[in-house]
């Protein structure tokens, strides 16, 4: 995907570029593919301690929740999470870790 006329975050502060890029960054620079009318753009965001959100508890969640979470934090800018739980007993965090770990990402 190529972006342009973005403030791109490199090297520790923002400038006016473009970006091309798939799974990895291919290259800087050009003035073709969606125009970002200058917005920002920086790496996804790794949240490394959540219990949660839009209603979706990692104490008590079931794995059909899982996808919900984890689009919601995707759009916004979140790629990769940690479930943190409350005080629960040992059987009870068993068992959802065995949820939680079950998931896996839809590719898209």
């Amino acid at each position: 995907m190529k972006i342009f006329n973005a403030k791109v975050f490199r090297n520790g502060s923002f400038s006016e570029s473009a970006i091309d890029f798939n799974d990895k960054v291919l290259s800087f620079g050009g003035n073709e593919g969606l125009d970002a009318k200058g917005a920002y753009i920086i790496p996804g965001l790794i949240d490394v301690h959540t219990h949660g959100a839009v209603g979706i508890d990692g104490s008590d969640c079931v794995a059909e929740e899982l996808p919900v979470l984890a689009e919601y934090f995707a759009q916004r800018g979140v790629t990769s999470f940690c479930f943190t739980t409350m005080t629960i007993s040992r059987e009870e965090l068993e068992r959802q870790m065995k949820i939680v770990r079950g998931y896996e990402r839809a590719d898209n």
